[in-house]
């Protein structure tokens, strides 16, 4: 998901260095696709993100944000124009 944000920034010219960079991605493919799951999966994955350091996620709630990475994937795949 970061090396398809890191594509992104890099066509776009935007920075793509740090989380707040990624975040600022994502808002814009929500911005410019006027779809908000750009945003709202992104959050999930950095709760997920949050987790490998913190553990705070339970198996049921860790699988729900396993499967808006794989969502959020898919999206920035399809943007990006790269065959899944």
């Amino acid at each position: 998901m970061t090396a398809l944000l890191n594509i992104v920034g890099e066509k776009l010219g935007m920075p793509h260095y740090s989380h707040r960079d990624l975040r600022e991605i994502a808002s814009y493919l929500t911005e410019v696709t006027h779809d908000p799951e750009y945003t709202r999966l992104f959050s999930s994955v950095e709760t997920l993100h949050a987790n490998f350091y913190h553990g705070l996620l339970g198996k049921a709630s860790f699988d729900v944000h396993r499967e808006d990475a794989i969502k959020l994937i898919n999206k920035l795949k399809t943007y990006l124009n790269i065959n899944t």
